[in-house]
């Protein structure tokens, strides 16, 4: 049986970062592309079906929105706002006593997650709606 994308991490208490406002999509790089949002996770913000430009380009920050893709490839790519930065791409599968982890939230119904980088291909900044 296939483990759960993400776990749990910590009970919400209200929002980290306040109301969420969406970036603006017009600084993407050549290198930019489109997802379609798969869920109603990060709604208001961003509704089911909406095309939302990632660019793997851009650094992505606390408080950012980002497009999760995992290495087992039939897992779908997932949008998520990001808690913590990012460690570096070379801790993600170091190993050792403790796990390089990603730390993030879901919007509705608000919920912090956490999940070991090692199962992680890459995490993408989302700029914004495609126009």
């Amino acid at each position: 049986m296939a483990q759960p994308a993400f776990e749990l991490a910590v009970p919400i208490q209200g929002q980290l970062f306040g109301p969420a406002e969406a970036p603006r999509a017009s600084a993407a790089s050549r290198k930019a592309y489109t997802l379609q949002v798969a869920s109603d996770a990060i709604s208001p913000m961003y509704a089911r079906g909406e095309a939302l430009v990632c660019d793997p380009v851009k650094h992505p920050a606390p408080g950012d929105f980002v497009a999760v893709h995992w290495n087992d490839p039939a897992r779908p790519a997932e949008v998520v706002r990001l808690l913590q930065p990012v460690p570096p791409r070379f801790l993600w599968a170091a190993g050792g006593d403790v796990p390089a982890m990603l730390f993030c939230e879901l919007l509705s119904p608000p919920r912090r997650l956490k999940t070991q980088l090692s199962r992680v291909r890459a995490v993408h900044k989302v700029l914004g709606r495609a126009p």
